[in-house]
């Protein structure tokens, strides 16, 4: 649907903006984009083919803060889906 929040080009959109984010210098900032996008901390509104790869940010941006606990778990997650 266009202009939907929860639509799949929504949620896509929103998840790359994560990207541009982490290259601007906020991590933070990161984690909570996607986990908004999202929906859960198992990112179930994510295509699914499209969840390692949003993992794997949130690895980069726990690691950047230096949550080595939540960088450990998504990385679990990402590698479960891959």
């Amino acid at each position: 649907t266009v202009g939907a929040v929860e639509g799949w080009w929504a949620t896509v959109s929103r998840c790359l903006l994560a990207y541009a984010v982490l290259g601007a210098g906020d991590p933070y900032r990161v984690r909570d984009i996607l986990m908004d996008a999202g929906g859960d901390g198992d990112l179930s509104r994510v295509q699914p083919s499209m969840r390692p790869n949003f993992f794997e940010l949130l690895v980069t941006a726990a690691l950047a803060t230096g949550d080595v606990a939540d960088a450990e778990r998504w990385a679990s997650q990402a590698l479960a889906l891959a």
